[in-house]
């Protein structure tokens, strides 16, 4: 109760609000009326958001690649060696905010909401002293990362690419609720046969137009190696 209290005399937020017999459903509808309200009173347009990124950001790692690659393993992994290393240092999951479901869309994620998410909190970031930002996700094409690139931001877009074995590996993993299948969303957690085997071709599928389309700076198989090595390999190469 004394922690809450002395939250309350230090200016973090910009509204309050008291949960008290309030069912899930009204404090989330508070929260978006007061997001709403901020939004309206700033009148800022994710363009203009675009064109705020700070000084400080010398360097963006894109690691992207087909599903079941690894590269929320990885990703993170390489913003936690930059964090080990000392460096100020900003990192984002695209699919994490990418969550958009209403009656009219019943999917849940967007990915064009996640990427314009993502500059908006790389100038976050920047404006508080990052140096560097992490993000990972599934962009496909060139289209998708310019979004990405639009500040022309020192960027390397890494690739990751890996076997059939590894990626039909990489989906069992996932079943039992382990690493990222405890993220929200996640349709490996608990998935039948049927639906392993539907993923694990569509990701086949979708790094062969990958590889056609040549996307990605630095591409790396995962095969082979471990995640510490991986890491490394990018590190490298993107912070050198």
């Amino acid at each position: 109760m004394a922690a809450q209290v002395a939250l309350l005399n230090v200016a973090i937020a910009d509204r309050a609000i008291n949960t008290d017999g309030m069912t899930v459903g009204d404090v989330a509808q508070q929260v978006l009326d007061s997001v709403r309200h901020v939004a309206d009173e700033r009148g800022s347009s994710s363009a203009d958001r675009r064109g705020r990124t700070g000084d400080n950001l010398d360097r963006q790692v894109v690691v992207i690649g087909a599903r079941a690659t690894g590269c929320s393993t990885i990703g993170f992994g390489l913003a936690r060696a930059s964090w080990s290393a000392g460096v100020r240092t900003g990192f984002a999951d695209v699919d994490q905010l990418s969550f958009c479901r209403t009656v009219t869309r019943p999917s849940l994620r967007d990915l064009g909401l996640g990427l314009n998410n993502v500059v908006t909190l790389r100038t976050v970031f920047a404006a508080h002293g990052a140096e560097r930002f992490v993000v990972n996700g599934h962009p496909r094409d060139a289209r998708q990362l310019d979004v990405l690139r639009h500040d022309h931001i020192n960027t390397l877009v890494v690739r990751l690419r890996a076997s059939p074995d590894s990626i039909k590996r990489h989906i069992r993993s996932r079943l039992g609720g382990d690493g990222a299948a405890r993220l929200i969303g996640d349709d490996l957690a608990g998935a039948t046969p049927q639906h392993q085997d539907e993923v694990r071709l569509a990701a086949l599928q979708e790094q062969a137009l990958m590889d056609e389309a040549n996307v990605g700076d630095l591409v790396l198989d995962v095969d082979g190696s471990s995640v510490d090595e991986l890491v490394a390999a990018i590190a490298a190469e993107a912070w050198q």
